[in-house]
């Protein structure tokens, strides 16, 4: 049940005296953005840490693109602060036309069959603790690059 004045009787301006709060959130500064930016080659059926942050932070984007030969059944796994967070086959919900969730790490950005490449979006607002990890596989009988650039912000 709610607790507190009505809102009728602020008049659109707060009186904190009025509410009844049980704690306050402090919420930390994250400090500037910072990217991380790379290329990776990542062997056949292996998988292969793209990047990881470490520390306490925040995602605010990011997206990850795959080299000029799309790998096959390409995968990736994200972990935050060191326990696996999710799991996302990318061929299977290609193949299927299913994507991720709303409430996914990740999201298809692009995807043709003309033009073999695929671009997948790092969603922004992903907070963590200790660390965050994003892993890829694939088995495409050789290595594939995969690239990415994610924008971020560590606790100060």
């Amino acid at each position: 049940m709610a607790h507190g004045a009505p809102d009728w009787w602020s008049r659109g301006h707060m009186d904190i005296i009025l509410q009844t709060l049980q704690y306050l959130i402090i919420k930390p500064y994250y400090g500037d953005s910072k990217v991380l930016s790379s290329c990776t080659s990542v062997p056949d059926t292996t998988w292969t840490q793209l990047f990881k942050i470490e520390g306490k932070g925040r995602i605010y984007g990011g997206i990850i693109r795959s080299g000029a030969e799309e790998p096959t059944h390409p995968a990736f796994r994200v972990y935050l602060d060191g326990d696996e967070a999710g799991w996302f086959d990318l061929g299977e919900m290609l193949k299927a036309k299913l994507f991720p969730p709303a409430s996914s790490f990740l999201r298809v950005l692009c995807k043709q069959a003309a033009v073999p490449f695929f671009v997948v979006d790092l969603l922004p607002n992903i907070q963590f603790e200790d660390s965050l990890e994003v892993q890829f596989w694939h088995d495409s009988g050789a290595n594939r690059t995969i690239c990415y650039e994610i924008y971020y912000g560590l606790a100060t």
